[in-house]
């Protein structure tokens, strides 16, 4: 099975129209479907505060019967209870992870930064077709599409949207922050190296180092990367 994509340059008006409109769109959504995961935090929180206030009613309302106390308090029943799994999973997600002695984070930070860069990558790559161009740009908007987030999460202030909405101190949104900034770097070394691909099959890459738009975007990575 060959590489499926094609470098296509004699693009209608029309395809040129649609392949911008796609590009838009999926920025778009790239952009704002962080907003899910916030819910999804947010949700968490108002059950886990929930959970703590139903525990300690139950503490407090304890009756004098030994055996219904032993039944109430859920001492005597199954541990693996959704509240002791919240837990777990919790203790489990404040640990650090370490790669070949590099620290990337708690395993929480890491495990959420992977699964949102495969949705991410998913992005890069639907309804792009046989495009190479299309690809190519793709991963562009993309990357670009988290950079407001990124720098939201450097935001250190009480008053920081993120900060309250994940209930997190600057130190563990700083780790995040650095962790999605690697993956923006991915995404836009990906761009690059896409770009400077094309640019050397079609014998272009002299040429376009000449215009400054190419000398910005290259400027750009490698200062981001910096």
């Amino acid at each position: 099975m060959g590489w499926p994509y094609r470098m296509i340059f004699d693009l209608s008006d029309d395809e040129k129209r649609h392949m911008r409109e796609t590009l838009d769109w999926y920025g778009f959504v790239a952009q704002t479907s962080i907003l899910v995961p916030l819910l999804a935090i947010q949700l968490f929180h108002i059950f886990h505060g929930l959970s703590d206030r139903r525990r300690r009613d139950a503490f407090s309302t304890v009756p004098s019967s030994s055996r219904l106390k032993h039944g109430q308090t859920g001492l005597g029943g199954s541990p693996r209870t959704l509240q002791h799994r919240l837990r777990m999973f919790m203790w489990w997600a404040s640990e650090d992870s370490d790669l070949i002695g590099v620290h990337l984070g708690s395993k929480g930070g890491v495990s959420a930064v992977i699964a949102w860069g495969a949705w991410l990558l998913l992005l890069c790559f639907l309804e792009t077709g046989d495009n190479y161009l299309h690809l190519t740009k793709r991963f562009g908007i993309v990357a670009a599409s988290q950079l407001p987030f990124h720098y939201l999460l450097l935001l250190k202030s009480p008053y920081s949207p993120i900060q309250m909405i994940a209930q997190s101190s600057h130190e563990t949104l700083n780790a995040s922050h650095q962790l999605l900034g690697r993956l923006i770097t991915c995404l836009l070394y990906s761009h690059a190296v896409l770009y400077l691909n094309l640019y050397v099959v079609n014998g272009l890459l002299i040429a376009k180092l000449k215009q400054a738009y190419v000398l910005c975007g290259v400027a750009g990575i490698i200062a981001f990367t910096v």
